[in-house]
């Protein structure tokens, strides 16, 4: 008899693949429509927005590890660096890859003025996803019984006598 899968876990999947895909049909929409304009020189701001992000990548990033590494070696770590230089490290990604939409959004991940929004936004949007689907554990109360057999008892042997003392 097969299993069947829950529900949630296709959901979950679809909750990812769905929005991956309309950014990418978008992405490649906005694409053509910018070489409808620019026509070959398309490629040329290609080529340049992904310069430009590796380069802002190493900046940002370099300024994101000194922080994070300097915070570390003090023995704290305030809550917002942690997630800056995860939002460094998409940010970065998004812009050395081709396409006018991620580079857009990789630059608001990278600026240093719309970081701290976009980590304002995105810590409220987890907390209420977590307080909403956070299930509680089912506690069950009991004793635990111990079911293992006792082991045997040896009874201890008297210590011999030497036959040369009586």
């Amino acid at each position: 008899m097969a299993r069947r899968r829950p529900l949630g876990g296709t959901l979950a999947v679809l909750w990812f693949i769905v929005p991956v895909a309309l950014f990418l049909f978008g992405e490649i929409t906005f694409l053509i429509w910018v070489s409808s304009y620019l026509q070959w020189w398309t490629l040329g701001l290609l080529l340049a927005t992904t310069v430009a992000g590796a380069w802002l990548l190493q900046r940002e990033g370099r300024r994101t590890w000194n922080a994070l590494s300097k915070s570390l070696s003090i023995g704290s770590l305030p809550p917002g660096q942690t997630a800056d230089a995860i939002l460094v490290l998409v940010g970065g990604v998004l812009l050395i890859s081709p396409g006018f939409l991620s580079d857009i959004v990789g630059l608001l991940l990278l600026l240093p003025l719309t970081r701290p929004l976009i980590r304002m936004s995105l810590g409220k949007l987890f907390s209420r996803a977590i307080a909403r689907g956070g299930t509680q554990p089912t506690v069950i109360s009991g004793e635990v019984v111990d079911e293992r057999s006792p082991e045997p008892q040896v009874p201890e042997m008297p210590p011999k006598r030497d036959e040369e003392n009586p």
